[in-house]
């Protein structure tokens, strides 16, 4: 039968189903669902309707001759479908793929989303109406429904869903009409499971066996493979009793008869005496020999105006002739060969380390020089031992751990020397030392005793308990423990930096922002530098927005240990009008009735300025804060403010202040920023926040004794922790034996989410 039909008036639907199938070749597969193939169908005017080949991709028209359906390969089970509008804008109605992942619909009607995990029915006003899940039993599942959903696409497309392996597309247009089967194609979709038996009787009674009655076992698979192979065992050099293929096997029969009685030809394998000269006498053989014919253009070649000899190279041949001027054989030339070239030999036998961990490791810094009295070391399986007895009863025994290797805990050392000096001379004249009169009465009556453990002997100590950083004191009385401190050292930093380059030794983490912007272009922008410089940001759209946002974060101190959070930086960009940024100042910079300070005061305020009567020339330097991030010199001239940053785009005041348009926000930002923020703008804003921050701190520490903060370990710091804990001992307040340290951290600088922990110490 003909693949291109003469169509003369539209048959039935039915008997049109069937002559596509009987000309189209169409076949069944996986689960016995139909599959359209090898189809080359025209429509009765000679334009072409289907054109699908074999393994049914193709495409589909409609009458007018625009595409209809365009079927694609993804591979030998698996295809995907797409649907399309037959008018000018071919707008695309369905399209399935194979995950079953796509939609169905045409705009103000019914449409239907699938995705891998659920699927989505809406009505013509664009409202869900329906959503269920493939897998029943994850949560809010829902229920598939018990009808199926039909769509019509258009005139000729019909949109059919059943469930997730049933869904049907008919085409329909003059004559032609076919389905496709969009539904999830599965190699298989049983398991071994379904095709296993239970165990009756035996040891394995009860389990469930795989039945392999109808597959070979192992040892006949083995053959096979072995039979199949035997053809691909020598390729160069096959034999035909390994041969299946019967004309192949008769070619190789007929070649081996013939060359049964052929041989290969003898070579030596190695080289005899006179091997050079018989293959230069060969190799001269095979080449013809041109003699002079005195036609040749030229005169001879000549050397300084001489004739030339012809080179000779028996002089570096003659190490490879033997006395009688014989060539020698390959064995005699790598004897000599290894006479000439000696093996070096060995000094020493070469062990494992190479003796490497002999020589002590140079440790940076060199180690602690002593600058007092050496502190007594006691090893840490003794430590128990040494409490009960060689310590009295009523004395405060300071534990130093420490480690060699641990810059910080050489420098503690050395103070600690000090402190060991004083104590070892008790009878000694305390004065030059300044200590109160508590303190000196307990180095004078032997109340205190300051011994060494070094971590490094062992990981006993720090897993007993729970050391964390060096150097740590514990403290001891009667033999137990009153608690542990650091008493100072480098800052610890509990959060991990941030990942931004530019901020990681400046900051753990970014400041938190504020973005008040009422263009959605430009917060598009803005938003987009700001998630790739890693700023968490909150986003208003005007000024009442912005006070919500500020006044709904200060409440949220209590939740969070009493430590209020703000915003660092607030970004206002001035579309939100003159009246909305008053407004803004007047809520940062006012106090509630307690006289309690806005948290909000000690943010960054930054304007960004898009107003177009504002206009200034772009700087021909660097300002200094991005010449100084990226480490270039600094000098005076740089200084002067001649314009915006080119890299920043900050504008200095002065120019703001100059400018008619915008002078009056001059009091209410500390920054303005040209027309829109970049990554360099946030690395100066967060800058200025850090400086903020520390020149506050700074500030603090120099108010006085009584917000005194901890500077260190020093000799005084030492000896007012020990009489603090020597009060503690006598109160018997001890650690518990079952509960955490409460390990003290770094009194100098620690920062935990941005926030500055300076807790005054006991001597405070």
């Amino acid at each position: 039968m003909s693949n291109v039909p003469v169509v003369g008036s539209p048959p039935p639907p039915d008997a049109l189903e069937s002559l596509v199938t009987k000309s189209g070749g169409a076949a069944k597969s996986n689960g016995g669902l139909d599959v359209l193939r090898d189809l080359n169908i025209k429509y009765p005017t000679g334009e072409q309707a289907v054109l699908l080949d074999a393994i049914g991709c193709g495409f589909c028209y409609y009458d007018t001759g625009r595409l209809a359906v365009c079927v694609s390969k993804v591979n030998a089970l698996q295809k995907r479908y797409y649907f399309y509008e037959n008018n000018r804008s071919k707008a695309l109605l369905c399209s399935i793929d194979e995950h079953v992942v796509g939609m169905a619909g045409r705009p103000h009607g019914i449409k239907l989303v699938l995705t891998k995990d659920n699927a989505i029915l809406s009505d013509a006003k664009d409202d869900i109406v329906k959503t269920w899940r493939w897998n029943p039993n994850a949560q809010n599942a829902g229920t598939p429904p018990t009808d199926p959903i039909v769509i019509q696409l258009n005139e000729c497309l019909t949109f059919k869903f059943v469930d997730r392996k049933h869904i049907l597309v008919k085409f329909v247009n003059t004559g032609v009409s076919l389905e496709f089967q969009c539904g999830e194609r599965l190699k298989r979709d049983d398991t071994y499971l379904q095709h296993s038996t239970k165990v009756q009787s035996g040891p394995q009674r009860g389990k469930l066996v795989v039945d392999t009655a109808h597959q070979p076992n192992l040892v006949q698979r083995q053959k096979q493979i072995e039979v199949a192979a035997l053809e691909k065992r020598s390729k160069q050099n096959p034999r035909s009793k390994d041969l299946t293929h019967a004309s192949i096997k008769q070619v190789v029969t007929a070649l081996e008869d013939k060359f049964d009685d052929y041989h290969g030809c003898q070579v030596t394998p190695y080289c005899t005496g006179p091997w050079l000269q018989d293959a230069h006498n060969q190799t001269l053989a095979e080449l013809p020999v041109l003699p002079k014919t005195g036609f040749e253009v030229g005169k001879e070649p000549t050397l300084y105006g001489k004739d030339m000899a012809p080179h000779s190279t028996s002089h570096l041949l003659s190490a490879l002739q033997d006395k009688d001027g014989k060539w020698l054989s390959s064995l005699d030339i790598r004897t000599r060969l290894e006479l000439s070239n000696p093996v070096l030999p060995r000094t020493a036998v070469l062990c494992n380390a190479s003796g490497r961990y002999s020589v002590d490791i140079q440790i940076p810094g060199g180690s602690a020089q002593p600058e007092g009295t050496k502190l007594e070391v006691v090893a840490g399986c003794r430590l128990d031992g040494f409490l009960k007895d060689d310590c009295a009863s009523d004395q405060l025994v300071v534990v130093a751990c420490l480690r060699e290797d641990d810059l910080t805990s050489r420098q503690a050392e050395k103070v600690l020397q000090l402190v060991a000096t004083i104590l070892a001379d008790p009878q000694g004249d305390l004065s030059c030392h300044a200590l109160p009169q508590n303190i000196v009465a307990g180095i004078v009556n032997a109340k205190y005793r300051l011994v060494k453990v070094d971590l490094a002997e062992s990981r006993e100590i720090a897993k007993r308990f729970c050391l964390h950083a060096t150097p740590t004191f514990l403290m001891f009385f009667e033999g137990k423990l009153l608690g542990a401190t650091s008493l100072g050292g480098h800052a610890v930093r509990i959060a991990p930096t941030t990942r931004n380059v530019h901020l990681t030794n400046k900051m753990d983490h970014p400041p938190r922002t504020l973005l008040v912007q009422g263009s959605a272009k430009q917060q598009v922008v803005s938003e987009k530098i700001l998630r790739k410089e890693l700023f968490a940001w909150d986003l208003a759209l005007d000024a009442d927005q912005a006070i919500q946002r500020v006044s709904k974060l200060s409440k949220a101190s209590a939740v969070n240990n009493g430590v209020c959070p703000c915003y660092n930086l607030l970004l206002i960009c001035d579309d939100v009008g003159e009246a909305g940024l008053r407004t803004l100042d007047r809520f940062i910079r006012t106090t509630d009735s307690k006289k309690v300070s806005n948290p909000s005061q000690q943010c960054v305020v930054g304007i960004i300025i898009t107003n177009p009567d504002f206009e200034a020339s772009f700087a021909s330097t660097l300002c200094q804060l991005c010449r100084t991030a990226q480490g270039r010199r600094v000098s005076v001239v740089t200084m002067t403010d001649d314009g915006v940053c080119p890299h920043c785009g900050i504008v200095p005041k002065s120019i703001v202040e100059a400018s008619p348009a915008v002078s009056t926000l001059v009091s209410i930002a500390h920054v303005f920023v040209y027309r829109h923020i970049r990554a360099p703008t946030l690395h100066r804003l967060a800058e200025r926040w850090a400086d903020q921050v520390t020149q506050k701190k700074s500030e603090q520490m120099l108010r006085g004794a009584e917000v005194e903060v901890h500077k260190g370990l020093t000799k005084d710091t030492l000896f007012r922790e020990m009489e603090h804990y020597l009060q503690v001992g006598r109160r018997g307040l001890f650690a518990p034996k079952d509960g955490a340290l409460g390990m003290a951290l770094s009194a100098t600088d620690t920062f935990i989410m941005n926030t500055h922990l300076t807790t005054k110490p006991h001597s405070a």
